[in-house]
């Protein structure tokens, strides 16, 4: 394939790749966060209900992968200025929040209630159930707070540096 294809295709793939990056760092905030105010007009992170997906976590992790894909191969084929647009900090940075199947966002994430409301149900006699159902919704949403408190800080640079990687290739891009 000539360099002018090569160049072409890998713009292309950039592009899709950006609009990617885009739309799931959208999700993500819209999963972690919660507006309020009269008209919805303040956004906050949420503490007691987020809604984080593992798949959205996944998406991420993929359409990274295809950014660091793209880059790897056009390496030889671009001048060294362009090169040096692409800051793989950021790559090994996001996969550390993401990647890590131990870290607070993937736990977060992967949060099964299930083992929790079983622990309070069984065993509960019928006229006990309303009260053991109440104390496991209650002990759900305490370990979702510490969990969500917990991935915060790992939340906020994710974003950051969702958003500086969109910034790079875009630059990239542009250069291309």
């Amino acid at each position: 394939m000539s360099i002018i294809n090569t160049l072409s295709k890998a713009k292309n793939d950039l592009q899709k790749s950006v609009k990617d990056l885009e739309k799931i760092r959208e999700d993500l905030f819209d999963q972690l966060h919660t507006t309020y105010g009269q008209f919805d007009e303040e956004e906050v992170y949420n503490y007691h209900n987020p809604h984080l997906k593992n798949s959205t976590l996944d998406e991420l992790e993929e359409t990274v992968g295809s950014i660091n894909e793209t880059m790897n191969d056009l390496e030889d084929d671009l001048p060294t200025r362009i090169n040096d647009m692409f800051d793989t900090n950021v790559l090994d940075e996001l996969d550390g929040l993401y990647g890590n199947n131990n870290g607070e966002l993937r736990e977060l994430s992967t949060f099964d209630p299930s083992k929790i409301e079983e622990d309070y149900i069984t065993g509960a006699h019928n006229e006990e159930l309303d009260i053991a159902a109440q104390k496991a919704a209650d002990a759900i949403a305490e370990v979702i707070q510490e969990l969500a408190e917990k991935a915060e800080e790992a939340a906020s640079s994710m974003f950051e540096n969702i958003d500086k990687l969109s910034e790079s290739i875009k630059d990239i891009i542009n250069e291309l």
